[in-house]
């Protein structure tokens, strides 16, 4: 499954060329057309191959684009939230988190519960947004050049375009080797960026990336099991009586 796409800071020239990375990142090349699918909107294009996900719309009035890379566990809940927003019960993973987007904006993610990577184009507020999942288990990479960012599930998909160099990272490798901690969103090639694990990247309309951590398991409430209550309770009692 695979994502990829790109925003732009103008709509001068020609668009990008997004099927050089769906058809890089494809599990059959032969097939790449059919597999294959692009949406465009203004300053983003994103596009999908395999069983990655794309979708469009205006939820609550917010011209929105959305790809999808993944999947969501908690179906049931989203759509119990989302229902007064028009959500369809036969919704697609990627349209939840189109309308999750158009509700909570930069906190939908941490209503997204599953394994993912995500992109959403804010075409009224012409911003882009990157996700991933909490515990990193789908790739997301992105690369910042003059007035572009380009993101894919696979750096194969970022370095089939020509104005991405296919340059490694020297440092990176060596850091490696010595099992040197890599600094946080670097990558094997220079440039190349990963989205961390738990937080989402904006990229606003003047080129600047904001990173925020959505994933704060430590504020999370402590799950006490009741049947480990009733053993505690067991073992102190046992513990008073041996000490009598």
């Amino acid at each position: 499954m695979a994502i990829a796409g790109c925003r732009v800071s103008s709509g001068d020239g020609a668009p990008p060329d997004i099927e050089r990375s769906l058809a890089a990142m494809t599990l059959r090349a032969s097939t790449t057309k059919r597999r294959t699918s692009v949406l465009r909107d203004g300053g983003a294009v994103f596009g999908r191959c395999d069983e990655g996900q794309i979708s469009a719309g205006t939820p609550r009035g917010i011209a929105t684009v959305a790809a999808f890379d993944g999947r969501l566990d908690n179906r049931s809940e989203l759509l119990r939230m989302l229902g007064a927003d028009g959500v369809s019960p036969m919704a697609s993973d990627c349209e939840l988190a189109m309308f999750a987007y158009a509700r909570w904006e930069g906190e939908f993610a941490d209503r997204l519960i599953g394994d993912f990577a995500c992109a959403i184009w804010d075409g009224s507020r012409r911003t882009l947004l990157l996700a991933r999942d909490a515990i990193g288990a789908r790739p997301l990479f992105f690369w910042r050049g003059e007035g572009a960012v380009f993101f894919a599930t696979e750096p194969r998909g970022l370095l089939a375009q020509p104005q991405i160099p296919k340059e490694i990272d020297e440092a990176w490798v060596g850091r490696a080797l010595a099992w040197i901690p890599q600094e946080r969103g670097s990558s094997f090639y220079k440039g190349l960026e990963r989205v961390t694990a738990g937080h989402v990247a904006r990229f606003e309309r003047d080129g600047e990336v904001r990173r925020s951590k959505y994933w704060r398991p430590e504020s999370l409430a402590p799950i006490s099991l009741r049947q480990r209550r009733r053993l505690c309770r067991r073992a102190a009692r046992r513990a008073r009586h041996s000490g009598a």
